[in-house]
């Protein structure tokens, strides 16, 4: 293997991008005698990371894991659910109820006959007139409060 072959493959190395067999080539020419001694550094690292460490096993840290991972059961959490499941349903019916109660409700009707006779009507007719004059007429003084007429 060739020096810049070598270091091509280092750079896809540090890049994670290697082969299992690149990486064998890789040591095998980083251990050598062929390769320089700058590139130690490189060998260490390479040699660490491709060396298979065994590592002891806790004793009942399959347990504890499963155990941890076990879903537990929070009861407020529950309730929590409940009531917010509830409360939708009550503010659906709810909903419903003011839709159809505005969309079937009477039209209010602002004209209603109170008069079962015209001359009722113009006796209603000549009452209010007179109580309009009687209490509600301003005279002309009213009309600089109001700042006179309309343009």
């Amino acid at each position: 293997m060739t020096k810049e072959h070598a270091a091509q493959l280092l750079e896809r190395f540090y890049a994670g991008t290697t082969t299992v067999d690149e990486e064998r080539a890789l040591r095998e020419f980083l251990t050598s005698e062929a390769c320089a001694e700058a590139w130690r550094a490189d060998r260490e690292v390479v040699l660490a990371m491709s060396t298979p460490v065994e590592a002891e096993v806790p004793e009942g840290l399959e347990a504890r894991i499963a155990a941890r991972l076990r879903p537990r059961r929070r009861p407020h959490f529950f309730l929590a659910h409940r009531f917010s499941a509830v409360t939708g349903i009550v503010a659906a019916a709810a909903a419903i109820f003011v839709c159809i109660y505005v969309w079937h409700r009477p039209s209010p009707t602002v004209y209603a006959d109170t008069c079962t006779t015209p001359q009722q009507a113009a006796v209603e007719v000549c009452n209010t007139l007179i109580y309009v004059s009687e209490n509600l007429s301003m005279g002309l003084e009213a009309e600089d409060e109001l700042g006179g007429p309309c343009p």
